[in-house]
């Protein structure tokens, strides 16, 4: 089976009418079971744009229907959340700055 890339295509000029760049981001991923390392492993092999854990701030936050900087900030848990805060600002980064490119 083909990618939708290889598929969608021009039948004059067989060009893919796609010509974006596939990127993957591995989401909830648990950082003490062997299915999330063997995950994490073959995400090594095609092209990641960022790896977010799971957190329980996510699920909290989602909850209370605010947005996880929002819950964080209301809650007081900025300084606890930090690395995970300062991880999830730099994959978005890296989403923009794929998407301009």
């Amino acid at each position: 089976m083909g990618t939708l890339q290889d598929e969608v295509v021009d039948p004059v000029s067989g060009k893919s009418y796609i010509t974006a760049n596939v990127f993957f981001l591995g989401n909830r991923i648990k950082h003490n079971t062997n299915s999330s390392h063997e995950f994490l492993s073959a995400l090594k092999h095609i092209n990641v744009i960022g790896v977010i854990p799971e957190k329980e701030l996510v699920n909290a936050s989602m909850l209370a229907k605010d947005g996880i900087l929002e819950y964080a900030t209301q809650n007081d848990k900025l300084h606890e959340q930090e690395p995970f805060l300062k991880l999830l600002s730099d994959v978005f980064s890296e989403i923009q700055k794929q998407g301009n490119d």
